[in-house]
């Protein structure tokens, strides 16, 4: 099996339930996961949302790696090309783009969501934390991560201009987000 596929289709499969989709649906009325993790001239990425209720819809890069151990503690080294491939592909077919990361091989907080700040005019009551920055990538602790998701809510601002917040914060997120343009619309 190929690396990553099986958080692909994990991100897939939540996006498909949050918008009461399933795979029998028609491929451009439904998310997706794309073939061939994005090497395909018309497609990019690893999964498409589309879901009714949100504005723009989401451009998915999910990176599942095994765990970097270092003397203090597990570490995720984030490439900064990583994060400049996928803002380019996203806003050139006018999605947002959405960073998902896995420590694999842990329970606790294992999956990792970042979007850039300037997509998220939500955040404005949230605290907020700046890693530092390294000039290839951030290196990320997750020891460091678990001991500040303990405070509710807690999201971390990257300083090139990316939000990093826990699954779980995310998956709060997209609720709030779900009634909110639910209600609206029905207004």
């Amino acid at each position: 099996m190929r690396k990553g596929y099986a958080l692909e289709k994990f991100i897939e499969d939540y996006f498909l339930e949050l918008a009461g989709q399933t795979r029998e649906m028609p491929l451009e009325q439904r998310t997706f996961r794309v073939p061939f993790s994005g090497a395909m001239k018309c497609w990019k990425g690893d999964v498409l949302t589309n879901i009714k209720w949100l504005k723009y819809q989401f451009m998915v890069e999910c990176k599942e790696r095994r765990l970097k151990r270092k003397k203090r503690g597990v570490f995720f080294n984030l490439q900064k090309e990583w994060l400049v491939k996928l803002q380019e592909e996203s806003y050139a077919v006018k999605r947002i783009p959405l960073f998902i990361f896995s420590f694999k091989g842990t329970c606790f907080n294992r999956l990792q969501v970042m979007i850039p700040f300037a997509n998220c005019s939500f955040f404005d009551d949230l605290s907020i934390f700046v890693l530092s920055d390294i000039s290839n990538g951030y290196t990320i602790n997750k020891s460091e991560l678990d001991r500040l998701y303990t405070v509710q809510g807690y999201i971390i601002y990257l300083s090139n201009q990316w939000i990093l917040m826990s699954w779980n914060n995310f998956c709060l997120l997209m609720e709030y987000l779900k009634k909110k343009n639910i209600n609206d619309n029905n207004k």
